[in-house]
């Protein structure tokens, strides 16, 4: 036998015994996949499967219930939102209204103060022209009429002198309501300012007593004057020369003849208390009430003296203007005695004076 057949045989051999493993094999296989379907381990394979079904079928559940409470937050979340932002809208609406509401009562209390002040005016005006009508106007035409009868002649001595004692007290008289009619013209205009300085206190009433002279000595009227000689104020000087005039006035006209007028003035801490008292007619607490209400109140003097008021309005404005304070004591048939208060001169006044 050659080389060339035993391989050939050699070589069927081994194809044979191959195909004969391979066959067994496969017969193997097949009786363990039919073993393996009739064993229990088939149904395991199917509880497996019926679980996994079942698994997912509650995964799917559940996924159902948290997307439905996932949607319910939202909702809620979306209501909180819109409630709050309505709730913030309310709360600026109610504000911006309050704020309205407070611009629109300051407006009206502005608008009724306005008129307030706009209806005193009024008042004020008229009673200015009323006392420019008559009570500057009936001097003036008493002058006129005595005037002509000078001029034509017609009075004697003796009546020539009593009529110029008239004539003098009449222009006395109109000259400080003039005097007291710019200066209050003068006060209520705007911008007005005070024109404080240092000054001697006992000059500035002696000066107004000299002014009043005329209607003292027609009077008798004894002056008393208890101020010191270094006493000095620090306030509005004409100011303090109106007050002081107007009171003094006042009081030459309600003080019988040879009657009496205490002019005092002591320091009292930061301020000069001042009292002029006269032993008058005195006033009654209505009176008093009038004169504090600032009213053009007033009454005519013992010896028939005109008056409009106008002096004691001045006198209060003054004092307040000048930091000051005002006050009356007085009884009927008692006399009166007006007090106020000014600031005293310290040297800080000056320091700040020439800032």
């Amino acid at each position: 036998m050659t080389i060339k057949k035993s391989a050939i045989l050699f070589y069927l051999f081994f194809l044979f015994c191959f195909l004969k493993a391979h066959a067994h094999q496969t017969q193997q296989d097949n009786l363990y996949f039919s073993n393996l379907e009739e064993s229990p381990v088939g149904d395991i394979l199917d509880s497996l499967h019926h679980e996994n079904n079942d698994l997912k079928k509650q995964n799917l559940s559940n996924e159902l219930k948290i997307e439905n409470r996932n949607s319910l937050i939202y909702v809620i979340l979306i209501f909180s939102l819109t409630a709050l932002f309505l709730s913030f809208r309310l709360y600026k609406s109610g504000r911006r209204a309050k704020t309205n509401n407070r611009i629109l009562k300051e407006q009206n209390e502005e608008i009724n103060k306005q008129k307030k002040e706009l209806e005193e005016l009024n008042n004020l005006k008229n009673r200015f022209f009323s006392i420019i009508s008559h009570d500057v106007r009936g001097p003036l035409l008493s002058l006129k009429g005595t005037l002509n009868l000078f001029d034509e002649h017609l009075l004697d001595e003796k009546e020539s002198k009593l009529l110029i004692g008239e004539l003098k007290s009449q222009f006395n008289s109109t000259s400080n309501l003039l005097d007291n009619l710019l200066i209050w013209a003068k006060s209520q205009m705007q911008g007005e300012k005070l024109q404080k300085s240092h000054f001697n206190v006992l000059k500035v009433v002696k000066d107004n007593i000299a002014l009043q002279k005329y209607n003292i000595h027609q009077k008798n009227i004894k002056i008393v004057v208890n101020v010191p000689d270094d006493l000095q104020l620090y306030a509005d000087k004409e100011m303090v020369n109106v007050i002081i005039r107007n009171l003094l006035n006042n009081a030459l006209k309600f003080t019988p003849q040879d009657g009496e007028i205490m002019i005092a003035c002591t320091a009292n801490g930061d301020m000069a208390q001042f009292s002029v008292q006269d032993n008058g007619i005195g006033l009654s607490p209505a009176e008093i009430k009038e004169i504090y209400k600032r009213n053009f109140y007033s009454t005519s003097g013992l010896n028939d003296e005109k008056g409009t008021g106008l002096g004691l309005i001045l006198c209060q404005e003054f004092i307040r203007k000048n930091n000051g304070s005002f006050d009356i004591k007085s009884k009927k048939g008692q006399g009166s005695t007006f007090l106020f208060t000014l600031p005293l001169f310290k040297e800080v006044h000056v320091r700040e004076a020439s800032y």
